[in-house]
């Protein structure tokens, strides 16, 4: 392929879309954003919808299901580009093409894309389907590169994503992600201008049986039956799903099996602790979450030897309080919740501890941010917060990074790579990021199983920089170490005590 290439041009991509995909929400950010000064391109719609390349008894069900369901779609969408079919030569020459059809890349257009052409595995209703009806309660998608050289796809991202129930939502739930991981990518080849180390990709998975169609219908009409009794009787299924668990440890090397298991209060729950040490006492900043009101608020108890004594409410508001991630600098004390409704982030000024805060700076305005928590790494302030690109609102999937000046808040400058984590396995924030012994560690919440705050990772991260990020787990924490629960999803230690929300059926 001859084409004038220099090192400062932005990556250019060519984006092969089907017709239906321009009803995705994310497709649409994704486009919408398109042109930057990183990556540019342009875009050819394919009028054949995905769902005809693949199993006809697949694509009837996904249809019936979305006609039911219709979620994640935008219901109108401004026309795109240039239909196909064309010729190959009628793409230019590009670094990439973005093939959002299932199934590998034809063979002509291979060579007109310096990079290959990229592909996705969820792209195929056969492979969501067969995870789907055997129950799983996650589907792993690949980022796959085919090039001219090497006709082979080779899978060069991966990222794990929650099942929606429904083979429909999570098809389209798949596809939205897998916009992120694709954007991700891009960045990443922007800056360094080579591919990752490529593995081959894994094809032909066995499809799904009659007896999984059988076992599919019967969960999807069990859960249709708790659904309407939900509607009827709200009070049903209620439950208090997550309370606090206090023990003794120092981190990263804590054990959420063992430990005290604080009282619950009454018609409330209590999650996302976060501990703090003054004057030789240890307090839990928490979320309580009363269900007369459903909004959250922030609380503040003392630990003790025994056990815990709740001194009051901290923060109370009319929009839901969570994750209190406090900390001290330069003599003052801080606390960040998240106010995700608020559509701010907003940091809070102790003024008389541990009850009394008054507003010190908001950012952020008119976005929703999730789980927010700040690291100083030497001179550098980082946020790390969980956002959402799709139309299911879901925040779990995605971490994105930002360079602050501090508590202040007034200068923010976003990662390149943003979102720099995507999978509902390790990407949702699980407490804060610290150092132990010149190691950088973060907490994450595992939310590939059935449930909301199924499990709690500790991440060890390995690049923190100016243009690049890269994290691996270092631990797994899932709800059979603790005995009866169902889940765990946060933790926080200091002074050798530490602090797990563990949710119970």
């Amino acid at each position: 392929m001859n084409r004038t290439h220099s090192e400062s041009d932005p990556i250019t991509v060519s984006i092969i879309l089907p017709e239906s995909h321009l009803r995705l929400r994310s497709v649409r950010f994704f486009l919408d954003g398109l042109v930057g000064p990183l990556v540019k391109g342009e875009v050819f719609v394919d009028p054949v919808s995905a769902s005809q390349h693949g199993s006809m008894v697949f694509a009837g069900l996904v249809a019936l299901e979305r006609a039911v369901l219709s979620k994640g779609r935008v219901k109108d969408g401004t026309p795109i580009g240039r239909n196909l079919p064309l010729s190959p030569e009628e793409i230019a020459p590009c670094d990439v093409i973005l093939d959002f059809r299932p199934g590998p890349a034809p063979a002509e257009i291979c060579a007109r894309a310096r990079f290959g052409v990229w592909s996705f595995s969820c792209n195929d209703i056969g492979g969501v389907a067969r995870a789907v009806t055997r129950g799983e309660s996650a589907v792993e998608c690949r980022l796959y590169s085919q090039t001219d050289d090497d006709r082979a796809r080779r899978g060069i991202a991966c990222m794990t994503v929650q099942s929606k129930h429904a083979i429909a939502s999570t098809l389209t739930f798949a596809r939205e992600k897998s916009v992120q991981l694709a954007l991700r990518e891009l960045r990443r080849l922007a800056m360094r201008r080579e591919l990752p180390k490529a593995e081959p990709a894994v094809e032909g998975r066995e499809m799904p049986d009659l007896a999984d169609f059988a076992r599919y219908s019967a969960r999807m009409l069990q859960l249709g039956t708790v659904r309407l009794i939900s509607r009827i009787w709200p009070s049903v299924g209620k439950g208090a799903p997550f309370a606090l668990r206090v023990g003794k440890g120092y981190l990263p090397d804590i054990d959420p099996g063992v430990g005290v298991d604080l009282p619950r209060l009454g018609d409330a729950f209590c999650a996302d602790p976060f501990l703090f040490e003054r004057d030789g006492e240890v307090y839990c900043f928490y979320e309580e979450f009363p269900y007369d009101t459903r909004l959250g608020k922030i609380a503040v108890a003392r630990l003790s030897d025994v056990g815990a004594e709740r001194l009051g409410d901290a923060l109370v508001a009319d929009h839901h309080l969570s994750f209190p991630f406090v900390f001290a600098h330069e003599g003052e004390i801080f606390l960040m919740p998240e106010t995700m409704q608020a559509e701010q982030v907003e940091m809070w000024r102790c003024t008389d501890f541990p009850l009394g805060w008054e507003l010190h700076a908001t950012a952020f305005e008119g976005r929703q941010l999730a789980d927010p928590v700040l690291f100083r790494q030497g001179d550098t302030w980082w946020l790390f917060a969980n956002s959402c690109h799709d139309s299911f609102g879901d925040f779990s999937s995605e971490l994105s990074l930002f360079r602050v000046d501090g508590p202040d808040l007034r200068q923010i400058v976003p990662h390149p790579l943003n979102p720099v984590v995507v999978g509902s396995d390790v990407a949702r924030g699980g407490g804060r990021v610290f150092e132990s012994n010149g190691r950088l560690f973060r907490f994450s919440q595992d939310n590939s199983g059935d449930i909301y705050g199924y499990g709690l990772n500790l991440m060890e991260i390995t690049e923190l920089s100016h243009t690049g990020y890269e994290e691996h787990r270092a631990a797994h924490f899932t709800p059979d170490r603790i005995p009866g629960a169902v889940g765990c999803h946060h933790a926080d230690a200091v002074a050798g005590r530490f602090v797990v929300d563990v949710r119970w059926p």
